[in-house]
């Protein structure tokens, strides 16, 4: 997933916070969900966030990645699929 923004600096400037915040969100969880392995959970963080991507109202999108990654990932089955 690239999180470089080619639309502009403003965007460019949101998309690092982003990816800012999602790193320390895959983290946190990381250390709540400590039956799965680190790179899982990035990854999970990763796979919700890529739903968003086109979301027009940015700044709720980490509030929503965080509890459908923290859903996927109190749910062992759902983690790997």
């Amino acid at each position: 997933m690239t999180w470089a923004s080619t639309k502009g600096p403003a965007d460019e400037t949101i998309a690092l916070s982003e990816q800012q915040i999602m790193d320390q969100l895959a983290e946190r969880l990381a250390g709540v969900c400590t039956d799965v392995e680190s790179d899982q959970v990035a990854r999970v963080v990763s796979g919700e966030y890529s739903r968003f991507e086109t979301g027009r109202f940015r700044d709720f999108i980490p509030l929503f990645v965080e509890r459908h990654s923290a859903n996927r990932l109190s749910k062992p089955e759902s983690v790997d699929g």
